[in-house]
């Protein structure tokens, strides 16, 4: 019997350091994710790995994130494709996804976990927003996290945290 395959999705951001951040993220919440340098490059991968969504910067150098978009949708109308924009209002968004063509924008600022709720609900591994599934109405704040009870994971460089001392500092003061 063989393992269901894990989503492929393919990511260009702006900062190579974050995409490879958001690479390992994806990558520890049951996703196949690969990080590329240009928009030329993912184009180039799409057409050879036929993945299931890009994760694109709106802002990129050379082929943009819209450029990039409508790219990909001449190839193939089968790969979804969430824009990471920087504009913060409502309206900004709506402007980008309208644009763009992109299934998804996620403003400046996001979390993680938005983005990887994001991905599952483009791929059909979430409800679509507002609809339920079995008297969940989607909104609640109690509604369970799609990652189960994993931890939430924060993807900048960790600081300690005053008064909190490392396991290996405990030992060492034993």
């Amino acid at each position: 019997m063989s393992k269901p395959e894990k989503p492929r999705v393919l990511l260009v951001l702006d900062d190579a350091r974050l995409a490879q951040h958001v690479a390992s993220f994806l990558g520890g919440n049951g996703f196949e994710a690969s990080a590329f340098k240009t928009g030329a490059e993912v184009l180039e991968a799409v057409q050879r790995a036929r993945p299931d969504a890009v994760v694109a910067s709106q802002l990129l150098p050379g082929m943009d994130g819209g450029a990039l978009t409508k790219a990909i949708q001449k190839e193939t109308t089968k790969v979804r494709i969430l824009l990471l924009a920087a504009v913060g209002s409502p309206a900004g968004i709506q402007d980008v996804k309208k644009s763009s063509g992109a299934d998804a924008v996620l403003g400046r600022g996001f979390r993680p976990e938005q983005l990887l709720k994001e991905l599952q609900r483009m791929l059909g591994l979430l409800p679509p927003r507002g609809k339920s599934s079995k008297g969940d109405s989607g909104s609640s704040p109690a509604a369970k996290p799609a990652t189960g009870t994993a931890p939430p994971v924060v993807i900048r460089e960790s600081q300690p945290q005053p008064g909190v001392a490392s396991a290996a500092a405990r030992r060492g003061a034993a």
